[in-house]
């Protein structure tokens, strides 16, 4: 089974192809920037990245190889390529890829709608990262089979006792405060939620003092800063930049809330699956309709709901306690990447009549 993913989307794309390779398939991941692999950390990566060069020789370089199949990560160009050469693909979404298509401008909404029908009528199967885009798929290309596959958490390297080691980089975020909250996204409101948060935090008035971290990066920075001084939450706040891939369980584990994503869509996201699986109770809003089977208690969308939710954390260590022992334990048995890819040879392994 020779199997090469194309694109790395936040950090799926890697995950996948290294679970794979350790189960023994012959597994390949294509990252391309600007015409160039780019590789974040090559000493783990270089034995499965596939290197090739610049220009022509890019798409030459793909079709060239014998694959049995071509996993593409993130509706867009290379799964356009790979619809229009009438190669075997699968297109793997992530979210935004697919809400492009229904922006209201004439690129990003009337063409890519388009081109995203076309390459999801032609791919094999369509995998969605998060179980609320099934229907946006589904709607774009009905006759498209299309799966939720989780998105898959390393739990070997996202754990308490790994996150506890690398907190010792982030120690000085925790002198003279009692509790530490932190978002660790890029400051963008509509995906993120921090105009949601610095509201709710507004409306919090807890016995115990906390500062609030964010990373200081995003096109809505201007607007949060206004936003904090507008409730006085300056003092609370510690700005830091963004943090190298490797150390996030640190930052996580010098966490006593993480707080993920803020956002209508009501699902878990990379930030929140791995705060998790690094036992920090974490924030996200979410859904039973999703999420039928976790045990934890549901945040609906809002500013109210939110400020009661971190209000009861803050005063409540116990409570703390409890639901990040829940929460660790449900990423580990529906998010452990070896199980998700488990579940992604057997799709294959359908797909080639194995």
């Amino acid at each position: 089974m020779n199997i090469l993913h194309v694109n790395d989307v936040a950090n799926v794309g890697y995950t996948l192809v290294k679970e794979l390779v350790s189960m023994g398939v012959n597994a390949k991941l294509l990252i391309i920037n600007r015409g160039n692999v780019t590789l974040r950390s090559s000493d783990s990566r270089e034995d499965f990245v596939v290197k090739i060069g610049n220009g022509p020789s890019r798409l030459q370089s793909i079709l060239s190889s014998s694959w049995d199949l071509i996993h593409v990560h993130y509706l867009r160009t290379y799964a356009y390529i790979a619809s229009i050469m009438r190669m075997p693909y699968i297109a793997h979404i992530h979210g935004s890829d697919i809400r492009l298509a229904y922006d209201n401008s004439v690129y990003e909404g009337i063409i890519h709608r388009l081109l995203k029908r076309f390459s999801l009528s032609r791919s094999m199967k369509a995998l969605v990262s998060t179980p609320n885009l099934i229907t946006l798929a589904k709607s774009l290309s009905p006759n498209t089979s299309v799966l939720y596959l989780p998105n898959p958490i390393d739990t070997r390297y996202f754990t308490y006792t790994n996150a506890q080691r690398l907190s010792e980089y982030f120690t000085y975020m925790h002198d003279g405060v009692d509790l530490l909250i932190t978002m660790p996204t890029r400051i963008h409101f509509s995906t993120k939620g921090n105009d949601v948060l610095v509201k709710a935090l507004a409306l919090v008035k807890p016995s115990t003092s906390y500062r609030l971290v964010m990373v200081k990066h995003g096109p809505d920075l201007p607007r949060l800063l206004r936003l904090i001084d507008r409730f006085d939450l300056k003092k609370r706040i510690v700005f830091v930049n963004p943090i190298p891939n490797k150390l996030i369980p640190g930052l996580y584990g010098v966490s006593d809330i993480v707080v993920a994503a803020i956002s209508k869509r009501e699902v878990f996201g990379i930030t929140a699956l791995e705060s998790m699986a690094c036992r920090i109770p974490t924030v996200n809003t979410w859904s039973k309709k999703y999420y039928v089977d976790a045990e934890f208690p549901a945040l609906p969308y809002g500013v109210e709901p939110l400020s009661k939710l971190l209000e009861n954390l803050i005063e409540d260590p116990l409570l703390r306690n409890n639901i990040a022992r829940i929460q660790a334990r449900w990423v580990r048995e529906n998010h452990d990447s070896r199980i998700v890819a488990m579940k992604l040879v057997q799709v294959y392994k359908d797909l080639m009549n194995i």
